[in-house]
């Protein structure tokens, strides 16, 4: 597993983008379910909705051929794969622009090695990106989901190429 840490001071705030991928660890899998965190009722009220959230993340999946499972397919789903999706915007009243910090993380059932047949959720996959918007942009904070998400989207291929007829 390699993890990237970057750090991008730009004109108008900052963004710090680490990822730890486990590509190998897709290899095989059906597909994903997609949960998304409630955002803040303030990001809200700004055009950042779990729906819109939500939609984003399962177009790009389904775009690139990778299956969005029901809850109850994944729970019959080996590994019960799914992909946890919080972009945590805060907003400080007294300046103009939001603060956020967006994680996509691939959660997958994983057997102990310390206890074998104890088997838990774990992490096997993640990328987190922090950083600032102006408060009437807050729509940048999805379009930086987006670039996340295709990052999910090419390590899931590069684990599970596409075999295309000739």
């Amino acid at each position: 597993m390699k993890t990237l840490l970057l750090a991008a001071s730009l004109p108008f705030g900052c963004c710090v983008l680490t990822a730890a991928q486990g590509s190998d660890s897709m290899k095989g899998l059906i597909g994903v379910h997609v949960i998304v965190q409630q955002p803040s009722q303030e990001a809200e009220k700004d055009g950042l909705t779990k729906a819109s959230i939500q939609t984003d993340v399962e177009v790009k999946l389904r775009s690139a051929g990778i299956r969005v499972l029901t809850r109850e397919e994944t729970l019959r789903a080996p590994g019960r794969p799914y992909i946890y999706v919080n972009v945590d915007a805060m907003r400080n009243s007294s300046l103009p622009f939001y603060a956020y910090n967006i994680r996509v993380e691939l959660f997958q059932e994983a057997e102990s090695i310390v206890r074998p047949g104890v088997t838990m959720s774990a992490i096997t996959w993640q990328h987190t990106r922090v950083g600032t918007v102006g408060a009437n942009n807050l729509r940048q904070a999805r379009d930086d989901l987006k670039d996340d998400v295709d990052r999910f989207v090419n390590d899931w291929l590069t684990a599970n190429p596409v075999v295309r007829a000739k």
